[in-house]
């Protein structure tokens, strides 16, 4: 053999090895990209919480290290839940073909596999599911309202009744006997069974996650790193997995990595709307266990505010006219005459999106009267007592508002309700969670939520942290005039009447 032909086959080798490495960095590319599209599938919670990696462009010739922030979450998590699946609505922006006209084949496709998910969680839901789920939450609203809005003349309040339900169905979850007893009184339920039907149908109602209405709910559990859960069944941990898809955590109380991970979940399942409140949170060395839910709401009207149409208009507090930006404009709307309120409906844009009530109360009467009506609490759920309506076209005068409770203790309100033992060192009962209960006790019991409104529809959240310290229509035939300019009361609904959130506008 040649030189020539000796040079030949020397190259054809390097190039086949060429090739082979090229071929094992493909493949193992493939495989790690098919591994990460594997772990990040998952829907996520709130659209705050999806985001893009970028992978930097390293040159060959000096590379540099890749700086990877760390979880705040990572090593604490216990048990993880899951969350309903239901397809996001599709939008044409993302069908469109490089001359700009509709992919109208891929779209419709899309579009049907949407409808057929958002149809498909839909009939899950029962009659009996919205029965249940109405008798709980009504009774606890119609006693607990009051005591969570009240307040300051001039001020604003909000807070979320389901929110707060769904914490204390955790803590009865946790608890036993006659502790147990007394948390299952407040809720309407006769047993721990019957409250996880009630807690777990009024979740499903409630949850929305289909690309046109966000209503996002969580729950966790916090446990001491040190402590045993009950060795026997059912485990109490798949029990608040399951119903209210309750993540656990375990950590070293006291620790900021473990505070800074409590605030990280927060933020995360409230779109970070809440980032202020949520800072004040943690646990102190004495903490033997937290219980947290959340909720996070975001929908478009149905019929949206023009913009332009926003003014500044009198508001008359009780301390005096102020000047504020108010939306303006014309609709169809379900309209109710109150015995001493005047109330409007405002839909939200999407199938089941429900809707949101404004309730104006009559000149003389004070807006806090309105949380003990029984003609508004009808309009809450508990459906009695139901004041004439009729669908109206509504000339609406809404104030733009903001509204923040910040760290609300419920400590006294639960108190009043009836809620004592658990909060008694020596008397509270944890052997439903824990192997070694004695001790353990209700500390704390904080509440946050915030409801913002402008011309494009409402976004809101809430959370709610219990801390266990231890030792260890028809045509319209009529115009109607809506004018919010004096205090009023607000409640976000889910389509079938139960309260999200409920609040008072004093000064927006």
């Amino acid at each position: 053999m040649n030189t020539e032909e000796k040079t030949g086959i020397r190259k054809v080798l390097r190039i086949r090895r060429a090739m082979t490495v090229a071929a094992v960095i493909v493949v193992v590319g493939t495989a790690a990209m098919l591994l990460r599209a594997y772990f990040t599938s998952d829907e996520d919670q709130t659209d705050t919480n999806t985001y893009t990696e970028n992978v930097p462009t390293i040159p060959c010739a000096s590379p540099e290290p890749i700086t990877v922030t760390p979880n705040p979450l990572e090593g604490f998590l216990w048990e993880e839940a899951d969350y309903p699946y239901i397809a996001k609505i599709p939008q044409e922006a993302d069908y469109l073909r490089a001359d700009g006209s509709l992919d109208q084949v891929a779209y419709l496709s899309a579009y049907n596999t949407w409808e057929r998910s958002a149809s498909s969680y839909r009939a899950s839901i029962t009659y009996d599911d919205v029965t249940k789920a109405e008798k709980g939450l009504a009774l606890f609203s119609q006693a607990s309202l009051p005591k969570l809005l009240e307040g300051e003349a001039g001020t604003n309040r909000t807070c979320s009744p389901l929110n707060i339900y769904l914490a204390l169905g955790m803590l009865a979850q946790v608890t036993d006997g006659s502790t147990r007893a007394q948390v299952l009184r407040i809720l309407g339920a006769d047993n721990v069974k019957m409250l996880r039907e009630m807690a777990d149908a009024a979740w499903r109602i409630a949850y929305q996650n289909d690309g046109q209405v966000s209503c996002l709910l969580a729950g966790s559990l916090w446990l001491r790193e040190s402590d045993k859960i009950i060795p026997y069944e059912p485990n109490p941990l798949v029990l608040l997995r399951d119903c209210y898809h309750a993540s656990t955590f375990r950590g070293r109380m006291g620790t900021e990595e473990y505070n800074q991970a409590l605030r990280t979940w927060i933020n995360e399942q409230t779109g970070g709307l809440l980032k202020d409140s949520a800072e004040q949170l943690g646990f102190t060395e004495e903490t033997r266990l937290a219980l947290a839910t959340t909720v996070y709401f975001r929908a478009r009207w149905s019929s949206e505010f023009a913009k332009s149409a926003t003014d500044l208009q009198v508001f008359h507090t009780s301390a005096g006219d102020k000047e504020t930006e108010f939306m303006h404009g014309t609709a169809k709307r379900r309209y109710y005459d109150g015995d001493t309120f005047r109330a409007v409906t405002y839909d939200f844009d999407g199938n089941h999106a429900g809707d949101m009530v404004f309730f104006l109360p009559d000149e003389g009467v004070d807006v806090n009267e309105l949380l003990t009506d029984v003609q508004v609490l009808s309009l809450l759920g508990s459906g009695q007592n139901i004041p004439q309506s009729r669908v109206v076209a509504v000339q609406s005068s809404v104030p733009k508002f903001d509204v923040l409770s910040d760290n609300l203790d419920l400590t006294q309100c639960m108190k009043d309700l009836g809620i004592t033992e658990v909060f008694e060192p020596g008397v509270a009962d944890f052997s439903a969670l824990l192997a070694e209960p004695v001790g353990a006790y209700l500390k704390g019991a904080m509440h946050s939520a915030r409801v913002k409104i402008d011309e494009e529809g409402v976004e809101a959240a809430a959370y709610t942290v219990l801390t266990a310290y231890g030792a260890a229509p028809s045509e319209p035939d009529e115009i109607v005039d809506f004018v919010l300019d004096r205090p009023f009361l607000f409640a976000i609904r889910t389509e079938n009447g139960m309260p999200l959130f409920v609040g008072v506008v004093e000064n927006p």
